[in-house]
């Protein structure tokens, strides 16, 4: 019931204002608030835009920083493996000839 009211309410102001239509200074302020609402809702896709691609940069920059620090002890790593092996290829070669030399 409330909203067959409501709905004839509604027409009638529909209906009234189709009628009479409105002013020029009606329209003109109707079309500059869509026109700041189109304004702000564009600044605000640029900078969500801006912001995104400054948080892409960054997380690119940290990605890279990563990579190179995880190659570097990767780096490290061998090198370490490399002495190790040239410490026991040391110590057998010690140990072959001090058995030669016990014979």
């Amino acid at each position: 019931m409330l909203n067959i009211k409501l709905l004839g309410f509604l027409s009638v102001v529909f209906v009234t204002f189709v009628v009479t239509g409105c002013s020029d200074e009606s329209k003109q302020t109707m079309q500059d608030s869509a026109s700041s609402i189109s304004d702000t809702v564009s600044e605000s896709a640029k900078n969500t835009g801006d912001a995104l691609s400054s948080a892409a940069d960054s997380a690119g920059d940290m990605a890279d920083h990563a990579g190179h620090s995880i190659e570097a002890a990767a780096d490290r790593a061998g090198d370490m493996a490399d002495d190790a092996a040239d410490s026991a290829k040391d110590a057998a070669t010690k140990t072959a000839d001090s058995a030669k030399n016990a014979m």
